[in-house]
């Protein structure tokens, strides 16, 4: 019986929940060609919303202070969920594979239904890796407890990393897609961004207290939200262009300005790690 320590169940839930989201959120924006409309878009996050502050939010909520109540450390690694969520989960994707084996809905209605429900389980998924790097353990273990958070970062931004580039390269392959793609980026991106620059803080912590200056641990947080979102903004033009699908102008600059958005965190959160390595490295000896 595998058993991981109760924490690390919140980041199997976060991939698990983020796989299922992108897969499903990829159905429905491939399908949505040909039904790029204002009112369908509207449709889909009217869904979104209603699944997010309806369903998914508290049951995030609900999953990680079951989680952390465990009075035993070690758990066997399929209790991210409990026994009624899995049946719940089960259910859906029998559901939505009887309902696209069958034709027994429009495309129309699965591409707006599919990119809300897509697009609230993978902010789902976002909650739950949130949740995992926001714990704060105890005082007695902050130092190498950081440091093993630091480390699991630049692993889980590695493992994303080779998923993105076999993502790019099976999607493109599978849909003949010869041109340029944002999703070529998707590894690059997470590789550097992700996997080496914790790899390199890692070592700053070891030789320095960087990980006790607030400003790195505002850092932290600000940029674990800023990078994925970048990705996921990336993964979502890139389908897009693989996919050739027409946007009506007002969604291609709502894109665009989430895309904007995503940057513009990313140079705070890379404002903040700046000053926060200048206090330590130049301290007066």
């Amino acid at each position: 019986m595998i058993k991981v320590k109760k924490h690390n169940l919140l980041l199997i839930a976060s991939f698990v929940w983020l796989i299922a989201g992108f897969n499903i959120l990829r159905i429905g924006i491939e399908t949505y060609k040909g039904y790029t409309t204002l009112l369908n878009f509207s449709l889909s996050t009217i869904i979104f919303l209603m699944f997010w502050f309806m369903v998914f939010y508290k049951l995030t909520k609900k999953h990680t202070c079951r989680i952390h109540n465990y009075e035993i450390e070690e758990q066997f690694f399929l209790k991210f969920f409990d026994v009624k969520s899995f049946i719940i989960m089960a259910f859906m994707m029998a559901l939505g594979i009887v309902i696209r084996t069958f034709s027994l809905m429009p495309d129309e209605w699965i591409a707006i239904f599919y990119t809300g429900l897509g697009a609230a389980l993978s902010m789902a998924g976002a909650l739950f890796g949130r949740n995992y790097f926001k714990y704060k353990p105890q005082k007695s273990t902050g130092g190498q407890w950081t440091m093993k958070k630091i480390m699991n970062t630049a692993i889980v931004y590695f493992i994303l990393s080779m998923i993105g580039g076999v993502f790019y390269r099976e999607f493109t392959k599978f849909n003949d897609f010869l041109g340029e793609t944002t999703l070529k980026a998707l590894h690059g991106h997470l590789l550097v961004l992700g996997m080496f620059l914790f790899l390199f803080l890692a070592v700053v912590c070891k030789v320095t207290d960087l990980e006790k200056e607030k400003s790195f641990q505002r850092f932290f947080l600000l940029y674990n939200i800023a990078l994925p979102f970048m990705v996921i903004m990336m993964l979502i033009r890139g389908v897009i262009q693989v996919k050739n699908i027409i946007l009506v102008r007002p969604w291609d600059s709502v894109i665009s300005g989430f895309a904007g958005i995503s940057h513009i965190l990313m140079m705070v959160s890379m404002i903040l790690l700046l000053i926060s390595l200048k206090k330590v490295l130049c301290k007066d000896k």
